[in-house]
């Protein structure tokens, strides 16, 4: 074999070569177009289904159903991220322990019958008897974590009256409020 024949096969190889790299940088363009396409197109998709997920989440985190709020905040944030979803998330987190971190959300929310247990549960009353008696009536009404602000009232917490239905209102949270296992631990401590 000699020089020009190598030269010429060299030559072939290269444009060989070559188109294989073509052909593949084309596919790569390509795939990359399609992708970016489909990912400006189901934007708007996938905002809609966050928002449906994130007022799901409000309606349980209404109703006190804090798990499944923040599941929904999760599916809402994996859909398309954003602050609102992220904010009710840490609310609803907080709320598990903390009824009161839910009052700006009532107001914003113009939910006047929490906003008035929330009042009526931080109201100072004249003696003992009365904020364990104001108690007893947020819980009869199955408003079982509001029924603790009364009770945070009370000086003279030794009382066998006091410790008894601070364990019956604990324990109603704990087996009725959907709550974590490491909230749910708290209120049972």
């Amino acid at each position: 074999m000699d020089m020009a024949e190598i030269k010429k096969l060299k030559g072939e190889s290269q444009v060989k070569e070559e188109t294989t790299l073509y052909k593949i940088t084309k596919w790569v363009l390509v795939v990359a177009i399609i992708l970016v396409s489909l990912e400006l197109l189901t934007k708007p998709l996938r905002r809609h289904w966050a928002d449906n997920y994130l007022d799901q989440g409000d309606q349980y985190l209404l109703q006190k159903k804090y798990l499944s709020a923040e599941l929904d905040y999760q599916k809402s944030l994996a859909l398309f991220d954003n602050q609102t979803a992220k904010d009710h998330l840490d609310l609803a987190k907080s709320a598990e322990t903390n009824i009161l971190a839910l009052e700006k959300f009532y107001q914003e929310h113009k939910i006047s019958d929490e906003i008035d247990n929330i009042n009526f549960a931080k109201t100072k009353r004249i003696s003992e008897y009365e904020e364990l008696q104001a108690s007893k009536a947020l819980f009869d009404k199955g408003e079982y974590q509001l029924a603790l602000i009364p009770l945070q009232e009370i000086k003279d917490p030794t009382t066998p009256e006091y410790k008894t239905f601070l364990k019956t209102i604990n324990s109603s949270i704990a087996e009725k409020v959907e709550i974590s296992a490491v909230a749910r631990q708290k209120y049972l401590d």
